[in-house]
């Protein structure tokens, strides 16, 4: 990565670890925690893992809630697993951000790419999320998505198809 010009700062300590978990509410996926240990890439559209971590974590979230807001109010978007729609669309934003709020959360790591932080998935997925409708998978992996968005590693390498990726799957449309 540093061959592309991306600044790698110095992995995360145990201690910065558990308080992204914390913050969080989830652990950090393995893969991922892999690479962290090693360097923390830095840049732009990285997320800040050295900085302030409940910001950095704050405007994750909402980014992938905005995602949802933005389809419900502008492109007639709904999800079954909201159960029924309410007619107005600031409370059908609301009903689904507070249902959102309750899944496993999604893990920032560059730009609109993020990882399921799903105990049961093995293998995660890397997924773009920009609007709930115009989610779409970006790697089966973090080694795969790494190799196709920057040419790290096996460049050209291709995985099965993507895990499923329980609830954010059947609301972002994937599975």
């Amino acid at each position: 990565m540093k061959e592309l010009g991306i600044v790698l700062e110095p992995g995360l300590t145990a201690s910065e670890v558990e308080k992204i978990e914390a913050e969080l509410g989830a652990p950090i996926p393995k893969e991922l925690r892999e690479l962290y240990s090693i360097a923390v890439p830095a840049g732009e559209q990285f997320p800040r893992w050295h900085g302030d971590i409940k910001r950095e974590i704050a405007e994750s979230k909402e980014a992938v809630e905005e995602a949802f807001i933005f389809d419900i109010k502008e492109n007639d978007y709904w999800c079954d697993l909201f159960g029924e729609k309410p007619e107005d669309l600031d409370e059908a934003s609301q009903k689904a951000v507070e249902i959102v709020r309750t899944w496993p959360p999604l893990i920032r790591i560059f730009g609109h790419r993020y990882m399921p932080t799903d105990a049961t998935i093995n293998q995660k997925p890397v997924i773009s999320v920009y609007q709930a409708g115009d989610t779409v998978y970006y790697g089966s992996s973090l080694r795969n998505y790494l190799s196709e968005e920057f040419g790290v590693g096996d460049v050209g390498i291709h995985h099965e198809r993507p895990a499923s990726i329980p609830l954010w799957g059947e609301a972002f449309e994937l599975d």
